[in-house]
């Protein structure tokens, strides 16, 4: 095989393995840290799917900010609930995936459950308007949802670092989109059973203000 022809295949084997082609699929093989053996395999979004769960994360955005603050804190609330009555599935998930102890995971999913609850009661408060002495006409500091927040997030505390800014971005009028380390796959599709994503209950927070993609990094730096 002449050079350029192999330095072109060798080169598109490599972007396929990290998922850079537009439409490629790879899979992530989750290891036990305990004893490297392998354990579930995921398949990742392509690019393409990627960009329309973004989308779609922006036309449910649109109406979700305009869902009352007490709404938005009753199913932030629920969240919580959930988190709790599943703490030690989403701790043995740790413990399988990242190797945290599971003292240590029931712990992390209880913080997860108190940040909710936190910006569920206070939310209203942070957000409240301010009022602004400039001398002369009335002024106010106001708090607007920004849009679809990606968060782009570690292994170490894998539900933990989605949480803590999760709850308030959401209690903020905005949607999420979670890109996960690649190597806790499983504790990032954990999340929709948190009921902040169910599809399969009413009365919750709607599954694209709050989704996730499975992406390689090379595929997110992409997509972006």
């Amino acid at each position: 095989m002449p050079e350029s022809a192999q330095s072109l295949d060798q080169t598109s084997s490599a972007q396929r393995a990290a998922g850079g082609v537009s439409g490629e699929r790879p899979d992530f093989t989750t290891v036990d840290p305990a004893n490297g053996a392998a354990g579930r395999r995921y398949t990742a979004h392509s690019a393409p799917e990627a960009q329309e769960i973004a989308c779609a994360a922006h036309e449910a955005f649109l109406s979700w900010r305009r869902t009352s603050l007490d709404r938005r804190s009753e199913l932030m609330r629920e969240a919580a609930a959930v988190l709790r009555r599943r703490q030690q599935d989403f701790a043995e998930l740790m413990t399988a995936e990242m190797g945290k102890t599971r003292n240590d995971g029931v712990a992390e999913i209880e913080k997860c459950a108190f940040n909710c609850d936190h910006f569920a009661e206070h939310a209203k408060h942070y957000l409240a308007r301010e009022a602004v002495d400039m001398g002369g006409p009335k002024a106010f500091v106001t708090y607007s949802p920004l849009g679809v927040v990606l968060a782009v997030m570690p292994w170490n505390f894998p539900f933990w670092q989605v949480f803590r800014f999760a709850a308030p971005a959401i209690m903020a009028g905005n949607a999420a989109v979670l890109k996960h380390a690649s190597n806790v796959p499983g504790c990032a599709l954990g999340l929709p059973s948190s009921r902040l994503i169910d599809t399969r209950r009413t009365g919750t927070i709607p599954v694209a203000v709050a989704t996730r993609i499975r992406l390689s990094r090379t595929s997110s730096d992409r997509s972006r």
